[in-house]
């Protein structure tokens, strides 16, 4: 509106001397944005509620459970009606009311042990289960066509111009552990494994398994080092990540769409192809690190030395339209940084 509004002509004004707006291409340039401003309701109430709980029980000592739950509900509204003298109101006045909500569940029990031995050897163990799910829905109904201005609701429009709606829900679980040991605080060892299955992927490639394992090296503790202001620790780690992002909830299904009506019949079309062998994006990266301190902390450098490769990379690869679509997601190609 603004780009608009900055190509009128000096001399151009939103009114006539009868008191009616000036319109485009018969007396200005453009659009008359003070006609849109005025001709239109608009508005979007968004409503949401995020909160969780947990129960932690303690077995003995340093063994425990924690048993958490956590919610994210969202509730909008998006309302638009442009007014029969509007520009987009095709003189009948137009209406786009739109209902969307979305629900996340997170359900998580983990179990932890730590135990300090008389050696020096500290053990910090735990192993876990995560549940996530997601859900969303949209309802759209676009209608135009009503007796009054003061009508605006699509109970009383004339006609549909389109009605939508759209449900989606996807569900991962996952299982972890991890174990960390540190000997006197000189030499730390962290290991861990996980397997997270998602129902964006067929039964046979759900799962994905991503180890990983670390181990630091606190020189500045050893008996020969002898700069006491100076602090440094050599680490190095290897591990595995995996992705599954930027698909949709039913990427390796071929899905349908209705709308597709002929003479006066309902009909559905096929919206995407699908692909049963589409599975997780995994990421293999190894770390050398050297952590340095000084003067008690007052100054810090760190380098660091990786390398990231990438595999099985989701894209949605363009295919020959000839086969009834244009595009497919898939696992394709390789990346290295």
């Amino acid at each position: 509106m603004l780009t608009h509004a900055l190509e009128h002509r000096p001399w151009d004004t939103p009114y006539k001397e009868d008191g009616s707006y000036n319109v485009k291409d018969i007396d200005l340039l453009h659009y008359n944005l003070i006609q849109a401003l005025n001709e239109q309701r608009a508005y979007n109430k968004n409503y949401r509620i995020t909160g969780g709980g947990f129960v932690q029980i303690k077995f003995m000592e340093g063994l425990t459970l924690r048993s958490s739950v956590g919610g994210d509900f969202m509730y909008a509204e998006d309302y638009i009606y442009y007014g029969s003298k509007h520009m987009y109101g095709n003189s009948v006045g137009k209406l786009t009311d739109a209902r969307k909500g979305y629900t996340s569940i997170v359900i998580d029990n983990l179990i932890k042990y730590r135990k300090d031995f008389t050696n020096g050897l500290n053990l910090d163990a735990m192993v876990g289960h995560s549940f996530q799910q997601d859900a969303s829905s949209v309802a759209t109904q676009v209608g135009q066509g009503f007796p009054s201005d003061d009508f605006a609701t699509n109970s009383v429009a004339a006609e549909y111009i389109s009605m939508k709606t759209d449900l989606s829900k996807w569900s991962m679980q996952s299982f972890m552990c991890r174990v960390n040991l540190n000997y006197l605080n000189k030499y730390l060892i962290t290991a861990s494994a996980r397997t997270d299955g998602s129902s964006k992927f067929t039964a046979k490639n759900r799962y994905g398994f991503f180890p990983s394992i670390s181990a630091g090296w606190n020189i500045s503790n050893e008996p020969f080092w002898k700069a006491s202001q100076v602090n440094m620790k050599v680490r190095a780690s290897v591990g595995m990540t995996g992705n599954q992002g930027g698909i949709g909830a039913y990427a390796w299904q071929p899905l349908a769409n209705g709308g597709y009506n002929y003479m006066g019949e309902n009909g559905i079309g096929l919206t995407t192809q699908g692909n049963e062998d589409l599975r997780w994006e995994k990421a293999s990266q190894y770390n050398l690190g050297i952590d340095l301190s000084f003067f008690n902390g007052k100054l810090t450098a760190t380098t660091d030395l990786f390398r990231k490769n990438t595999k099985d990379l989701l894209y949605n690869k363009p295919i020959s339209a000839t086969s009834g679509f244009t595009n497919q997601i898939c696992n394709i190609g390789a990346m290295r940084n």
